[in-house]
């Protein structure tokens, strides 16, 4: 019967086993991972790497440094003084031959050039302070009589407007005497019963909560408005209540309606500001011809006697039907 062999040594197997030394355990690993030398290799390879790294650092930080700059050479002009020239002239600026001529290289001055030309003296310099201008300080007596100037400049323009107004009145009552306007209850003339005499003799009242109160109960009763200007002529409003009215310069020379002076400082200052009219210390308010016939009616009605016997009337401006009228508030008889 044949005999197997497996699992049994032959005798030379055993002999060889019994010469060959026991392998640690890195020959073992180098043989079984790295039977064709991959570890030595990579290992050298990786090492090479890094060397060639770290020189490749080592150059490239030696760009990075700056360098040590070195300042720019700087020629010396020398400008030589000249005594044959006058002071102030010369032939503008030279040509560019010549101008090259005047500069010499920095290597061809010596020790002895550059100590002649250096500065033998120290000049000092005096600054002057400006001194601020003297102000004059006013006095009391400086404030007051500054003061008094301009009270009598006031006091002065106060004169000229009423003497200007006081000129209007009187130009006014003499076309109303000479029968401009028409009207009736005496025809012109300057007695009691003439028109002349009723500005002087009629009192009109208002009773106002606002001025575009008062510019509305003018406006409803038909009135313009006049302030005075320059050269005895006057600006005349009308649409007293519309932004802006309607305005007009004019003189007085065919005005013959009646009319009324407002002289209150209050109440002229502002209506002069909600009109936009010039500054003044009184106005006019110019009546139409309707109006003043029914007033006179509305008087001698009141009255019961005729217009001469009559000293005073007052009227009252009053609502009445979106608009505004008149009536006798108290007379006085003569």
């Amino acid at each position: 019967m044949a005999t197997s062999e497996t699992g049994h040594n032959r005798p030379g197997d055993v002999r060889a086993s019994r010469d060959q030394k026991p392998q640690t355990p890195w020959q073992r690993f180098y043989r079984r991972y790295s039977g064709h030398g991959e570890l030595p290799r990579s290992s050298l390879a990786s090492l090479g790497f890094h060397l060639l790294l770290a020189f490749l650092m080592i150059l490239m930080s030696g760009a990075l440094i700056p360098k040590e700059r070195t300042p720019p050479v700087v020629d010396t002009v020398r400008v030589s003084d000249d005594s044959s020239s006058a002071a102030g002239d010369g032939d503008g600026l030279e040509a560019a031959g010549d101008a090259m001529e005047a500069m010499e290289p920095a290597d061809a001055l010596t020790d002895s050039d550059a100590t002649e030309t250096a500065p033998t003296e120290t000049v000092q310099t005096e600054v002057v302070q400006d001194t601020p201008p003297e102000t004059n300080t006013p006095t009391a007596d400086d404030l007051l009589a500054e003061a008094e100037q301009g009270s009598k400049r006031v006091a002065a323009a106060s004169q000229r407007a009423k003497a200007a107004m006081q000129r209007a009145k009187d130009k006014l009552k003499q076309n109303m005497s000479k029968g401009l306007g028409s009207g009736t209850g005496g025809g012109g003339g300057s007695g009691p019963t003439g028109r002349a005499a009723r500005p002087a003799r009629w009192v009109l009242h208002f009773n106002t909560s606002s001025v575009r109160d008062y510019l509305a109960q003018y406006e409803g009763l038909g009135a313009k408005l006049a302030f005075p200007a320059e050269n005895d002529k006057f600006r005349y409003f009308s649409n007293l209540t519309s932004q802006p009215p309607t305005s007009e310069l004019r003189d007085l020379s065919n005005e013959g309606r009646l009319f009324w002076v407002d002289e209150s400082r209050e109440s002229v200052a502002r209506v002069a500001a909600a009109l936009g009219a010039p500054r003044a210390e009184s106005f006019l308010a110019f009546l139409p011809m309707e109006l003043e016939e029914r007033m006179l009616k509305l008087e001698l009605d009141a009255a019961g006697v005729p217009e001469d016997q009559i000293a005073s009337t007052h009227f009252v401006v009053v609502p009445r039907g979106g608009s505004y009228e008149v009536q006798v508030l108290k007379q006085t008889l003569k």
